[in-house]
């Protein structure tokens, strides 16, 4: 039997819900005739029924969540990932650290934490030990210094723990163009999938099918791979807004010089 389960009562209640296996793991003596189908061959009516036994003593469990503090941004804004991390399990824990890489489209400002050390070179929380049913927190935060679509992605690094836990959330930080100036941006997928399919707010872009699309207006885009798929990256979209600080005709550079 799989680890954490065993079978249920003998011959109790329906032949669905019972166990035709006594509490050695055997079962009736059954004769069946192979030359002879249904269920002269094959009997339906052994059957064993098995139940999840709860877990009994010690263990460690991590949970791990993180939140930004808002879905859309602008180069120069100020936001904040908040990361959780949580001790559901029913024993204590020490020398748990987990990795905070910021992207390259940030900057980092300042952070705060409830237990332990963010070092900002390595980019690791170091939380020290979290007591079972404690959470803990890292509060960072950034500022945005280059527009698209930013994933950041958090990960547990537990020696003493299950398999180690990661979450990602995502950050688009607008990109502006003015096409009254011509401005434009080129969007680029992750290479090595076999089809692409570019969207502007969510419809599909007519012929753009292609690992790069040229963006000459504003939109919320995003694209599919392998007729449908997201990304391994994930679908995060990549939002281009219209910003045209003056027209064009009075942004022309001029000089005053003053003549006796």
């Amino acid at each position: 039997l799989p680890d954490g389960s065993s079978l249920t009562a003998t011959n109790t209640g329906n032949d669905a819900a019972d166990s035709d296996f006594d509490n050695t793991y055997r079962s009736p003596v059954v004769t069946l005739n192979p030359a002879l189908g249904g269920i002269d061959k094959d009997n339906l009516t052994i059957d064993a029924g098995v139940i999840i036994v709860p877990v009994i003593g010690t263990f460690t469990d991590l949970r791990l969540t993180k939140i930004v503090s808002t879905p859309t941004a602008k180069i120069g804004d100020i936001v904040t990932y908040t990361i959780r991390l949580e001790n559901v399990g029913t024993k204590d824990t020490t020398g748990v650290q987990v990795i905070e890489a910021l992207f390259v489209g940030a900057r980092y400002v300042s952070h705060t934490t409830t237990s332990g050390t963010y070092n900002v070179n390595d980019k690791i929380w170091t939380t020290g030990g979290v007591s079972a049913g404690a959470t803990v927190e890292l509060v960072v935060n950034v500022q945005i210094i280059s527009g698209g679509a930013w994933i950041n992605s958090v990960r547990i690094n537990d020696p003493n723990g299950p398999p180690n836990d990661s979450v990602s959330v995502c950050l688009s930080a607008i990109i502006p163009i003015c096409p009254e100036r011509d401005e434009k941006v080129v969007l680029s997928a992750p290479a090595d999938y076999s089809s692409y399919q570019w969207y502007n707010n969510n419809q599909p872009i007519s012929g753009a099918i292609g690992k790069t699309y040229e963006a000459k207006s504003a939109g919320s885009y995003t694209v599919k791979v392998n007729n449908g798929q997201c990304p391994a990256e994930g679908c995060c979209p990549i939002v281009v807004a219209e910003v045209c600080e003056c027209k064009v005709e009075i942004c022309i550079p001029f000089e005053i010089k003053k003549v006796k």
